[in-house]
């Protein structure tokens, strides 16, 4: 019984043991088989991004050869436009000393005969000069003369005014008090004032006396028109309203109040 028993427990350590190598073979083969199966993703991955940089090189290349292309261009583009503005720019140039030339010989010659009618102007102005000098002295002689006659005029008529003063002068005693006393026209004036005083009222008016309302046309028709009794008639108001001021009124005073039309 213990052979027996050992032999069982010997054939299940084995069973055992050989489950064991088999599921680790198993495991072993399933990991191979996944490191195989990376290992060809791996590949595949490393020749397709071979593939993506070589397509990129390409591309970048090819856009760098672009470029260059395009840079090229641009600058022949920006040779050729240069040249032609430096043509424009020498021609412009050309131009405006031309221009300065022709403006520089022409200011030369109206310079010139500007100088030369200059000369000839003060020539004339010379001549001038020397007749109005030649007048200038005649003029004040004959000025000269002149004062020296209305001086003689003068006193001429000094001499004769004396003599006439001498014969009509008034011979009056010295009267120093005279000058305080009242003149003629003074007293005259104070007179005056008096009786002007006594025509006024006797007491100040502050309004319009019978004279002076009567003096008004349109006052002076209503009365007439009261006295002839018409004047409560539709012909007598309409009349009335229509008659003029003895002054026009000032814009100030129309009013729209009592305007119906």
């Amino acid at each position: 019984l213990p052979a027996v028993t050992q032999r069982v427990h010997t054939h299940t350590h084995m069973h055992t043991y050989i489950h064991a190598h088999i599921h680790l073979y198993t495991h072993i083969h399933t990991c191979m088989h996944t490191i195989l199966a990376l290992y060809t993703q791996l590949a595949q991955w490393r020749e397709n991004r071979l593939e993506a940089l070589d397509r990129e090189m390409e591309a970048t290349a090819r856009a760098e050869a672009e470029a260059e292309a395009t840079r090229k261009l641009e600058e022949e583009r920006e040779r050729v436009q240069k040249e032609r503005q430096k043509k424009k720019l020498e021609e412009y140039h050309h131009k405006k000393l031309t221009e300065v030339d022709e403006a520089l010989k022409k200011e030369f010659q109206i310079q010139e005969a500007a100088d030369i009618q200059q000369a000839e102007l003060a020539l004339h102005n010379l001549d001038r000069v020397r007749h109005r000098e030649v007048l200038r002295t005649v003029k004040d002689l004959q000025q000269r003369k002149a004062e020296e006659r209305a001086a003689r005029v003068q006193e001429e008529q000094e001499r004769k005014l004396e003599l006439l003063r001498q014969t009509v002068r008034v011979e009056a005693p010295s009267d120093p008090l005279r000058l305080l006393r009242e003149t003629k026209v003074s007293l005259a004036r104070a007179i005056c004032k008096e009786q002007v005083s006594l025509q006024l009222p006797l007491f100040p008016l502050h309004g319009y006396t019978a004279d002076t309302v009567m003096a008004d046309p349109r006052v002076k028709l209503e009365h007439a028109l009261r006295e002839a009794g018409l004047h409560t008639t539709s012909y007598a108001r309409h009349v009335i309203s229509n008659a003029m001021p003895p002054h026009p009124p000032r814009r100030d005073q129309f009013s729209t109040v009592f305007n119906y039309s």
